[in-house]
């Protein structure tokens, strides 16, 4: 019985300890949930409505936070895995979004670091973070942003405090237009940057930025009233290659990037054209930069012309002016050719004007002659000549002296064809290939935007022209 007594009162001493302790805890006992506070690095713009230029968060905007030891790499093994923080209000007070989200700072004042990305995404492959800016309709969506400043922070901090960096580059093109037909407005207008990669992976490790290429044209978010668009676009893309189109109801114009003094687009910088459409021609004036939330990425003026449909250029070798034009003579004859059906064989390829029956055929030839290029991945965008060509797309017709776009067959040296074969054949480097007959061996469809083209360019003969008068 006695030894019952002690047991006992031992009980009762040990619970009036452990109350106590409760009472006064050890500060390196508690586990103290973490509180972020985030800002995007600039100040704050009100020119366009939109993260990509206007430096606040929106009501809702979600972030995914990331917690490590201090000074190791970020791994899966990190303390905290892309945790889900949002802010009610769209200040700069970001909370989990629910407690399995929450994150909570290790014990005995442990010192961690903490990196968070913009926008947030669900599942994550390897630390990476897909970039796709082809769809620009909704441009805060692919407003990537970066944070990983908030270094050496343990439990007695109040707030973690997070920098955010936009890693993408900026256009705005504020577009007027003078001496206009009075039905010509920009209400439809349609803008978009040809020839650019679309897709990368951001590495959330340490925030570099692999491309993966998919290059396409990108459309810009246009304004209702057409006065204002705007791209968000992957940096470090050379921009050589490149046009802008702006296409209003009755117009078309083009501007080849190649002949700015912008080579490229940097991280975190904005560029603005100041655009001037007037007819027959594109001025832009003062590519101007602002240092808001981005960074300065110089200025130059540009002009471009108007884009046509045809070629003002003769079959007689004169222009309309009169003045005679610069193109090498005709070639072997073969506007009188027969047009005798080919069966797609090296010996007996099909001629241009059996493509279109022939749509979906693959390893087959087909002849043709080289009458000029293609400013873009477009029909209506045909030149005849070799002035100005660029070397990803050669047109091919049933004639030398064929001006009608409507009758070319677009040779796609991009998709799939083989590097040497661009090389050999295309205007660019080799302009005496003008009106040259060439065998084209390769694939034939009509792709998503109607253009039929030969692609997959895998043998090409060119056969050079009778020069006997």
């Amino acid at each position: 019985m006695k030894y019952r007594v002690i047991s006992l009162l031992a009980i009762v001493v040990l619970l009036s300890l452990s109350a106590c302790m409760q009472d006064h805890p050890n500060a390196s006992d508690v586990r103290k949930e973490v509180k972020v506070s985030a800002s995007i690095d600039g100040a704050q713009s009100q020119s366009v409505k939109t993260r990509a230029t206007n430096n606040s968060w929106e009501a809702g905007d979600v972030i995914g936070l990331f917690m490590k030891k201090s000074d190791e790499v970020l791994t899966t093994s990190a303390l905290a895995l892309n945790a889900k923080y949002a802010t009610n209000n769209g200040n700069s007070s970001f909370n989990a979004v629910d407690e399995s989200n929450k994150i909570y700072f290790p014990f005995h004042n442990e010192e961690v670091d903490f990196i968070a990305y913009y926008p947030y995404k669900e599942t994550l492959s390897d630390l990476s973070y897909p970039v796709d800016v082809s769809d620009q309709s909704d441009l805060s969506k692919i407003d990537l942003m970066y944070s990983n400043d908030a270094k050496k922070i343990n439990s007695t901090s109040e707030n973690v405090k997070l920098t955010f960096f936009h890693q993408l580059s900026n256009i705005i093109l504020n577009i007027s237009m003078i001496d206009a037909p009075e039905d010509e407005d920009l209400s439809e207008l349609n803008v978009k940057i040809t020839d650019v990669n679309t897709k990368a992976s951001f590495s959330l490790v340490d925030g570099t930025l692999s491309s993966e290429a998919e290059p396409k044209s990108v459309s810009f978010n246009v304004s209702t009233d057409g006065k204002t668009a705007q791209a968000i676009l992957l940096p470090n893309e050379s921009l050589t290659n490149s046009c802008l189109v702006f296409t209003t109801k009755e117009s078309s114009y083009s501007f080849d990037l190649s002949q700015a003094s912008i080579d490229s687009l940097n991280m975190s910088t904005k560029y603005t054209f100041n655009v001037t459409l007037k007819p027959g021609q594109v001025e832009i004036e003062g590519i101007t930069t602002t240092i808001e939330d981005w960074t300065n990425g110089g200025s130059k003026d540009i002009t471009a012309d108007e884009v046509k449909s045809e070629n003002s250029s003769t079959d007689d070798g004169e222009s309309e002016e009169g003045e005679p034009s610069n193109n090498p003579p005709d070639g072997d004859g073969a506007a009188e050719e027969d047009g005798s059906l080919g069966d797609g064989t090296e010996e007996n390829p099909y001629n241009v004007n059996q493509v279109e029956d022939n749509i979906g055929e693959t390893n087959v030839w087909v002849y043709g002659y080289i009458v000029g290029y293609y400013s873009i991945s477009s029909m209506e965008n045909f030149v005849y000549g070799f002035d100005g060509a660029r070397d990803k797309f050669i047109a091919i017709a049933f004639k030398p002296t064929e001006t009608n776009y409507l009758k070319t067959i677009q040779v796609d040296l991009i998709e799939e064809a083989d590097s040497s074969i661009k090389g050999k054949i295309n205007l660019k480097d080799n302009p005496t290939n003008f009106k040259k007959r060439v065998n084209i061996y390769g694939n034939i469809k009509r792709d998503l935007k109607g253009v039929l083209k030969i692609y997959h360019v895998k043998k090409a003969i060119l056969i050079e022209p009778d020069t006997e008068e």
